[in-house]
């Protein structure tokens, strides 16, 4: 392996258990029939859960001390909702993981979780987010809006699906960012990455990095099954195009079918032992 690729484990291993984050034990309050989760300014927001169960929201302004406070370019602050009580937060390198509940009005988040993976440049801007995070912000929730505020920060957020929907198979240019092999991912820059180009008449255009070609697909469902994939056999010298290659290959020569699924400008591609993540050039 070269100094330019870095690996990355997404096993248990990873996971480094903020044991700040979970509350003391105390014996139950008495509950009357108002107790529940609360809305801003302590308003009964029993709802809440379910107006936001399944939804990913994606920061728009972001604001510390009344004035704009810049991201890390090409990444944006993500707060998700899921099962009725598990929380997700994504500031552009680890996954914050968790519980969560509304009460008085402010965002508690406990019992939560964060992998640990190196991300150069983006590791501040994570522990800024996750500490402002885990001091129980308010919140506020109006239809696909949210606002997050605290400690100065004000966050406002806007709901994936309206922020940006996800894109169309067919289209766009993807460019794969990552190798799957395993429980283990590597990103490398490679002096030419590779291509996948979708068509609708089932046909799929391939650079693998080095040689280039042409294959067939056909989509049933969240399944791909990638056929003929005919590649010239151009001679490559350099070990980490070789990596690439190899792995694009694989994928059309491995176990078919492959699981796909895209996140907004991200598509994942899967099958049983690895696969790849690529992102999408429009045009």
């Amino acid at each position: 392996m070269t100094p330019f690729v870095r690996r990355l484990a997404c096993c248990a291993p990873w996971l480094l258990v903020l044991a700040c984050t979970s509350k003391p034990e105390a014996p139950p309050p008495t509950k009357s029939a108002d107790d529940g989760p609360k809305g801003p300014g302590g308003s009964p927001s029993t709802d809440a859960p379910t107006k936001l169960d399944g939804r990913v929201f994606l920061s728009q302004n972001v604001t510390e001390g009344g004035k704009p406070r810049p991201l890390v370019e090409g990444t944006r602050l993500q707060l998700s909702f899921h099962d009725g009580t598990g929380v997700g937060a994504h500031a552009g390198c680890n996954s914050l993981s968790g519980k969560y509940a509304i009460e008085d009005g402010k965002l508690v988040i406990t019992d939560a979780m964060q992998t640990e993976m190196a991300c150069e440049g983006r590791l501040e801007q994570e522990a800024w987010y996750t500490k402002i995070l885990l001091a129980s912000p308010t919140i506020a929730i109006d239809g696909n809006t949210i606002v997050l505020e605290g400690g100065g920060v004000r966050i406002e957020y806007l709901d994936r699906e309206v922020a940006t929907p996800d894109l169309e198979l067919v289209g766009p240019t993807w460019t794969v960012d990552t190798i799957i092999s395993g429980l283990g991912a590597s990103h490398a820059q490679w002096p030419h990455p590779a291509t996948l180009v979708f068509g609708a008449d089932g046909k799929l255009k391939v650079f693998a990095g080095c040689n280039g070609g042409d294959g067939s697909y056909s989509v049933a469902g969240k399944e791909l099954t990638l056929t003929s994939l005919g590649l010239t056999e151009k001679d490559c010298e350099d070990p980490l195009a070789n990596e690439l290659e190899a792995a694009v290959y694989k994928l059309f020569h491995g176990p078919q079918p492959v699981t796909w699924e895209i996140t907004v400008d991200r598509l994942s591609l899967r099958s049983k032992d690895g696969g790849l993540d690529l992102v999408a050039k429009k045009g």
